[in-house]
């Protein structure tokens, strides 16, 4: 395609012009409302698909003929509409990214619309889509167009969303934040930049359409972090020479080799400055944002947004705290380290895991924990590279899990306490003086470093997508309020508290985790996600031009290594020509009456068969529908059985199988080879109710207490997986007593003996708490002799548990 987009281009000029619309001079609008313009089916197919009217579609191609752009600067776009990529989800039910059928090949196919895309594209990487649509809105007044056939704020916000994303993989991001070095500092004081008033930045831009079409020669423009984004498309898409100082005229960036030559100056000025400027015929002023404040009261909606390079992404957004955190590198290694051991021992199913709940534990891609989490740590982050450091990592790895926690408190105390942020000094004093006052906690920091680390480690992305300064700045301030000095330290003297790396572990709700902190790295933008099994639940979301969607839409399967990962790549959801904002974790919930399982006893030497020994074949499709509300999908599963179909929704099942897997300790080697007494095998069906418990034959269960172990033998398969899981997350298998806690145990590559002993830990954890309790209670007391206390202990439970083994 951008073969066949750049033979438009020739020696700088246009190899023809778009047909009806006026290049330069008036436009004679009379004239132009009575040209008929043909529109295909297929074209006005994909109009529809994108939100965008026909006369939205003419308006926007005759704004871009007001500019031409560079010959660079159009081979750039016709480069990055060519690079753009796609991937189907589960039998190409629907599609994320730019796919063939995209709005912005209809643009790419004529000289304005490519600029078109220059122009939206641009802005959506720089702004959020509603700021960008209102930019758009005031270039239209800007250029003298009739009010009458402007198109309304909505429609330009669906021509920018449309546009959204082509860029992000390009290096205009980075170029623009490599401008924005005079507001570095804005960023380390804890505020962000924000964007100038619309209206302001459509006057610059009219300034620099007349210098592209040899109106002006030059022009001057002075502000404050909206100068980065004119200085980058000054430089990138129209290849002025343009020259940036900072508020004391200092030189920042120069193209020009001569000072007589600079077409586009700029210069940055704080808002105080700006009033005393002398505003001249080639003098711009992005001003204060005052207007803006009165319709987008959102701060969030104001910010401008830049990405920044993997490799100087900390420094530049961290700056003197991140330089100070390197200069104890022993420290930040044990700490990384420590957090990759005790992350081998949760995924590996190691016996002691140091109190950490297996259960919460997700992170099971392999470069999340271990060798592999060491390793990514200075592929992902080059400035984390230094010698000191790097064997603090590998010397963790050979630890047990308890030295690893202790090496981990320990990092994180010594940071403290040579942490120069107010909340630390309040707690350690020491002799600093209030211009040495840190802004960022550096212990928070090196906790955000290992979050970072945990998510980008389970994602997949271009390698040419970088993250937003603001995503990686957001992460840090979610976990300052999350970890607060109250919760680092206790009441006395400031002894930091056990529960510090207990903290670090914690995971309170998976969902938002897996999809959170992607959407917030590459946008810059908070994400709240919907509860586990509700319809808020999104599995994918596309926004302000990043797609971020989970594995199981591509694929489902029951490996939690696989359904952990994040996939993200520039565009938008697709179904057909039709572009949505997200899919939602709802389906329909069928309830066919399915077989009943037969059950049988496990022999000392069991061991489940590797073929699906039963004979009913099942069929696993996806199904997407579109909801009621505007720009909303739902997808999900179906495995349909000879009685019926039984629907499961990915995003729920995901996380069911993520919270369910790695919960058997089983080193795979020296295991011992002996099944737990009562185990048994479920050899077909998969309706379990009540009365199924009285029949089991050979049983051995003690009273009041007992378990049993059921190892479901014909669930092999995918489909067959899923069906089993589904019955249990839904229904709890039609058991319905009280007395009864059901468990399901999702095996990966556990050893069928350490799993069907499982269930003989858990009766022995529920005595064990239940005894506890007696004592605390004083029902059990050291003044019992030794045959009375043990009376008391065996009456004291009364558990009865269930562990499938699926």
């Amino acid at each position: 395609m951008s073969g066949q987009l750049m033979q438009r281009r020739s020696e700088g000029q246009p190899s023809h012009q778009d047909p009806t619309f006026v290049q330069q001079g008036e436009v004679d609008w009379v004239s132009l409302s009575n040209t008929v313009v043909s529109f295909t089916v297929g074209t006005l197919h994909r109009l529809s698909g994108a939100g965008v009217q026909e006369i939205t579609y003419v308006g926007a191609l005759q704004l871009a003929t007001r500019f031409r752009l560079a010959d660079i600067g159009y081979r750039r776009i016709c480069e990055a509409v060519e690079k753009a990529q796609f991937a189907p989800a589960f039998a190409k039910v629907a599609y994320f990214g730019f796919g063939y059928r995209s709005f912005i090949h209809v643009l790419a196919d004529s000289m304005s619309g490519t600029k078109c895309i220059a122009l939206c594209a641009s802005f959506s990487e720089a702004h959020n889509d509603d700021m960008a649509a209102r930019v758009i809105s005031s270039l239209w007044r800007a250029v003298g167009y009739p009010e009458d056939y402007q198109p309304s704020l909505s429609q330009f916000k669906c021509l920018v969303k449309a546009c959204s994303g082509v860029l992000a993989t390009t290096s205009f991001p980075t170029t623009m934040g490599m401008m924005l070095r005079p507001f570095r500092q804005v960023i380390e004081n804890g505020t962000l930049p924000e964007a100038s008033d619309p209206g302001d930045i459509a006057r610059v831009l009219l300034g620099l359409f007349d210098i592209s079409n040899g109106v002006r020669e030059r022009i001057t423009v002075i502000g404050g972090a909206e100068c980065s984004f004119i200085a980058a498309i000054s430089q990138w898409l129209f290849d002025f020479k343009i020259q940036v100082e900072d508020s004391q005229g200092k030189t920042l960036f120069v193209s020009a080799p001569r000072d007589d030559q600079v077409q586009v100056r700029i210069i940055y000025k704080e808002n105080a400055h700006l009033s005393t400027i002398l505003i001249s015929e080639s003098t711009f002023l992005l001003g204060a944002r005052n207007e803006l404040l009165r319709y987008v009261p959102d701060k969030n909606l104001r910010m401008v947004r830049t990405r920044v390079a993997w490799g100087v992404c900390l420094s530049r957004t961290f700056g003197k705290e991140f330089a100070d955190l390197l200069t104890f590198p022993i420290a930040l290694g044990e700490f990384l380290g420590g957090a990759a051991r005790v992350y081998h021992a949760l995924a590996r199913g190691e016996a002691d895991v140091a109190g950490f709940s297996r259960e919460d534990f997700i992170d099971f891609v392999e470069t999340s924990y271990g060798v592999g989490f060491v390793t990514s740590v200075s592929k992902i982050f080059p400035e984390l590279s230094g010698p000191e450091l790097s064997n603090g990592l590998r010397a963790s790895l050979s630890k047990s899990v308890q030295e690893a926690r202790s090496s981990m408190a320990a990092a994180a105390i010594m940071l403290l306490t040579h942490c120069e942020c107010r909340k630390c000094c309040r707690c350690y004093p020491r002799d600093i003086s209030p211009g040495q006052v840190g802004q960022l906690c550096i212990v928070t920091l090196a906790i955000t470093i290992l979050e970072l680390l945990t998510t980008i480690t389970s994602l997949e992305f271009p390698s040419e997508l970088v993250p937003t300064e603001k995503g990686i700045y957001q992460m840090y301030v979610r976990n300052e309020k999350a970890f607060y000095h109250i919760s680092l330290f206790g009441s006395h003297k400031g002894i930091p508290r056990a529960d510090l790396v207990d903290q670090i572990f914690c995971r309170t709700d998976s969902s938002s985790v897996i999809m959170g902190n992607a959407l917030c790295l590459f946008t810059g933008n908070s994400f709240i996600q919907g509860s586990v099994g509700s319809s808020e639940l999104r599995t994918a979301v596309a926004e302000s031009g990043i797609c971020a969607y989970m594995d199981c839409l591509e694929s489902m399967t029951t490996r939690p290594e696989l359904l952990r990962k994040i996939h993200v790549m520039p565009g938008h959801i697709a179904r057909g020509d039709r572009i949505f904002d997200s899919i939602r974790d709802c389906a329909p919930i069928p309830a066919p009456f399915l077989e009943k399982v037969s059950v049988k006893k496990a022999g000392d030497a069991y061991d489940i068969s590797d073929k699906n020994s039963f004979p009913e074949e099942l069929e696993l499709t996806a199904l997407v529908d579109e909801l009621s509300e505007p720009g909303q999908l739902a997808m999900y599963y179906q495995v349909e059985t000879k009685r019926g179909r039984v629907t499961t929704q990915p995003g729920a099942m995901s996380i069911y199988i993520l919270t369910n897997s790695g919960l058997i300790a089983c080193d795979r080697r020296n295991c011992d080879s002996r099944l737990y007494p009562n185990a048994y095998r479920v050899q077909s069906g998969w309706s379990f109710t009540r009365d199924i418990l009285d029949d089991i034959p050979d049983r051995d269960l003690p009273s009041p207490r007992w378990s049993i172990s059921l190892i479901w033998e014909h669930t092999n398969s995918t489909p067959a997986r899923l069906l089993a899981l589904e019955r249990w997350r839904h229904s709890n298998g039609g058991i319905s007593n009280l007395w009864i806690t059901s468990y399901e145990v999702l095996r990966q590559d556990e050893c069928i003996p350490c799993c069907t002993r499982y269930a003989e830990q858990l009766d022995h954890m529920a005595q064990d708490r239940a005894i506890n309790q007696a004592k605390q209670d004083g029902r059990i007391n050291d003044e019992m002799n030794f045959h009375s206390r043990i009376e008391a202990e065996s009456k004291i439970t009364a558990a009865k548990y269930l562990v499938h083994i699926i």
